[in-house]
């Protein structure tokens, strides 16, 4: 496996120089610039592809990793799915494609995220050792991830905050234009309310 270059990828600021994509499908995962570098912080990843009798066994084959991106804002990705806790620990995969994990939810820490750097840095995936073997060479499948995150998948695709600020910014607009019709009818039914109770008094 390729040795990681740490001045090729990382920023003088500490940020991902260049955009995270899944070693998968090209998913686009972070924007440049926006993820920190952590490293030192290990954890166990079950690796992406499992040996085959391992598939139908209880026992996930992991390795441990200690180089990230990280994010405190789950909003900062534009595309990640989240697993259930899987002994103890929630695990982050591609929502497109759902190869996974590529990442870690640090339960150590209050709202940080990691995406694994070893694992996605990586462009020509089939030949990164980390991955062990593809369904390809015939000796692993993707990890099943039902499986590991205790039979229920949930995946939450995130896409960017500029979007979704967009569509609430869309909605306001809309729930702006309902309630000034709302209160323009209020407005004239009082209005006709009052004019009636003037003919009443007028005439009495």
């Amino acid at each position: 496996m390729a040795e990681f270059n740490v001045q090729e990828e990382i920023s003088e600021e500490g940020k991902n120089r260049r955009s995270v994509t899944c070693v998968k499908c090209g998913s686009l995962i972070l924007l440049s610039g926006v993820a920190t570098f952590l490293k030192d912080v290990p954890f166990d990843v079950p690796l992406m592809y499992q040996k085959k009798e391992r598939q139908a066994s209880e026992v996930v084959d992991a390795e441990k990793l200690s180089s990230w991106w990280y994010v405190t804002d789950m909003f900062a990705f534009e595309n990640v799915g989240f697993t259930h806790s899987y002994n103890g620990q929630k695990f982050l995969a591609c929502a497109d494609c759902e190869i996974g994990p590529i990442g870690v939810v640090d339960s150590t820490v209050a709202n940080r995220y990691l995406i694994s750097l070893e694992l996605l840095i990586f462009e020509d995936w089939k030949s990164n050792g980390r991955l062990q073997c593809s369904v390809e060479r015939g000796c692993g499948e993707p990890l099943d991830l039902i499986r590991l995150s205790l039979n229920e998948r949930v995946y939450v695709k995130m896409r960017s905050e500029r979007e979704l600020r967009g569509r609430l910014h869309a909605f306001d607009q809309h729930l702006n234009m309902i309630l000034a019709d709302v209160e323009e009818t209020l407005t004239t039914i009082v209005q006709l309310r009052v004019k009636g109770l003037l003919s009443i008094i007028c005439s009495s």
